[in-house]
This record gives structure tokens, sequence and C-alpha cells, in this order.
């Protein structure tokens, strides 16, 4: 890197604690058949919040949808309706809990966020543009319990050649209106690609490589960060009282990345995108919903897969940031959230359809 580095906090500079692994790593544990799958199916589930009656705001962001359905009775609820008035969204993109048991909807395309009651109702806007929040409001990736926003700083540094390496974890205390840095994490490789706006001026746009190896990240409800290491692959903990307990590497063996692998990638792009040149392997882990903080205190992690695998595994770490087993899924099915008691998660059929069911957590 070669910009200036920025000042850490406690949660970086502590003295951090290395950890044996566990002595008697579990039997693989397999999610099992879904307690309850909701029976219609959506193009695409972006996110859910679980509410504490049990009910589940959902997005779909290819209809657009943003939606409070019942898994129980199948109901499905539209919460407000698509625009830029009061109560109203365009295209919904993630879902955070927020003060008082209400949720945050993110809805780019307006510039701003929605604001849920506890019941899923639309109570008010908010504008990120205005105030601290903004530095926030981008790349948020979560907030705690105590209200504090967690969120991914830029890999862009203006007027620089290339992007750069690694980005901060930042945090935001709406209450205090400030902000702080907590972590630090390496980002995949990308570069700038020249383009031409519809006025006809230039501009560069940002390509990730693909398959680039990054970090990956998320937050506990009580404000401890998990995060998944790429280098060396590990995950780290970095605790609310400003400690940093570092797991021991967790060995694997890499997905060679072939030609399915290769149509795999290019589906997820507009355009049939093609890159000058492919890795070899995939890194450990996907780039983005990897890491996800579990009720019982474990973190789970995604490991890449074949294209053609006959499940996903996952890897399970305890508090102490230590591999204690896996977790498999069936082929085709990806973790979309957690609840309280349960597993959201969701399978795709023949036709693409994508079905979201409850499952007990193994």
């Amino acid at each position: 890197m070669t910009h200036r580095a920025p000042h850490f906090s406690l949660a970086v500079v502590a003295a951090a604690v290395m950890l044996p692994q566990a002595a008697e790593p579990q039997q693989p544990r397999a999610l099992k058949k879904a307690d309850t799958e909701f029976p219609e199916p959506f193009s695409q589930v972006g996110g859910i919040r679980e509410l504490r009656d049990g009910r589940v705001i959902v997005i779909d962001p290819r209809e657009p949808q943003l939606a409070l359905i019942d898994m129980k009775t199948g109901s499905l609820t539209p919460i407000g309706k698509q625009g830029s008035g009061p109560g109203e969204w365009r295209a919904p993109r993630a879902l955070y809990r927020f003060a008082g048991d209400s949720t945050l909807v993110q809805d780019p395309p307006n510039g701003r966020f929605l604001i849920l009651t506890p019941d899923g109702k639309p109570a008010r806007i908010v504008d990120p543009s205005v105030g601290a929040l903004s530095r926030a409001s981008g790349l948020l990736q979560s907030i705690d319990l105590r209200g504090l926003m967690y969120y991914q700083g830029s890999g862009v540094q203006a007027n620089a050649p290339i992007p750069l390496d690694s980005a901060v974890i930042g945090r935001f205390d709406p209450a205090r209106q400030a902000h702080d840095t907590v972590g630090k994490v390496a980002l995949g490789k990308a570069s700038f690609v020249a383009t031409r706006l519809q006025d006809g001026r230039q501009a560069r746009r940002l390509v990730g490589e693909p398959f680039s190896p990054g970090d990956a990240w998320n937050v506990f409800p009580d404000g401890r960060i998990a995060i998944a290491r790429v280098g060396n692959y590990h995950l780290e903990i970095l605790g609310t009282d400003g400690t940093v307990i570092k797991g021991q590497p967790v060995k694997y063996t890499p997905v060679k990345i072939g030609e399915a692998e290769k149509r795999e990638w290019r589906a997820q792009l507009p355009g049939g995108s093609e890159p000058d040149s492919w890795p070899a392997v995939k890194p450990p882990f996907p780039a983005n919903n990897a890491v996800w903080p579990m009720p019982n205190g474990e973190t789970w992690v995604a490991r890449s897969a074949a294209a053609d695998a006959k499940q996903t595994s996952i890897d399970v770490f305890d508090r102490q940031a230590r591999w204690t087993g896996m977790v498999t899924l069936p082929p085709g099915m990806t973790i979309v959230g957690v609840g309280a008691r349960h597993i959201y998660a969701v399978r795709t059929d023949a036709d693409d359809l994508k079905y979201l069911g409850r499952y007990a957590i193994p």
C-alpha cells in the first residue's frame, strides 16, 4: 500500500491472543430438512430480517420487492410501495437491525434509508448524506445492539492510479456522531477500466478480478467482529474490550477453476465480461456473505465450492476462534440470514426460482 496508515483504535493495537486449535473437532453436521419453507418462490433473496414474533422481512432485488412474510401461514404482505415518496422505496439492497427492534432498509437508488417499525411498517426516512452518517452509509455491514454502525472503508483513493489493497473497518456512533477505526481487511485485486459516459465524458470504472482473494467479516450483536483472513486462512475475533483473538490456520483443499467455474463467474456479471486471465484456484471462501455470527457464539464461514459440488461446506469456529468442525448444506443452497434460533437459507430449483426455508441450527 502507498497511502498513509490510518489511526487505529485499541481493538487493533491491543496484543493479540493466539490460541491452539480445539483438540476434538466435531463430526460434520448436516443442515436437515427445513422446519418451514415459504410456499411462493422469489426471483432473488437479497436479505432477510427476522422479527420478534417470527415473521420475516424479505427483499427481492430483481423484482424489486420489500415484503413481510409469515413462514407459518404462507402469507405475504407488501411493505410500502415502489417510489420516492414518504414510506416508499425504489430498490432495497440490504436490511439491518436498528434501534428499538426497528429495521433499517438501505435504498441506494433513492440515496436514503427507510426505517420500519418493529412490526414491519414504514415509519420514516433517513437521509444518509446529512451529517457524519454519510461516511458509513455506502458500505454499511452491520449494526449492533448498542446501535453502533459498522462499515467498510473505500478501496479507492482519489486520483490514485490503482485501487488500494486494503480497507479499514469503521464504526459510527450515532449518539456521539463520531467515527473510529476498529480493524483492517485485505481486499481482492481490482483495476480501473476506462469507460465513456452518455454525455461523452471519460470516466473510470472499478472492476474486480475473478475469484480474487480478500478478507471477509461480520459483526456479532454484542459488537464483537469476526474476520476470516484469506492470506493464511484463519479466523480472528476483535473483542469489544480491545482484545484480538487469532485462531490457528485451517487446512483446506483449494478448488480448481475450470470451465464450469468460469461460466459460474460470467453468469454473475452483466454483459458477459471476460477477464484477461484466470487464477488457478478459488480463494478459501467467497467474497460476499461468507461470515455468519451465530446465536450460540459460533462463527460460520462458508467455503468456496466447485460448480458441480455435491454439497456446500461451512467451517465452524468457537468463541475463541478455534476451528471445531463443519456443517454441510445441500448443493446450491446458500445462507441468507440468521434468526434467534434458526438459519434462513435459499434453495434454487431447476427454473432458477428461489425458495426461502427456515432451518434449525444443527
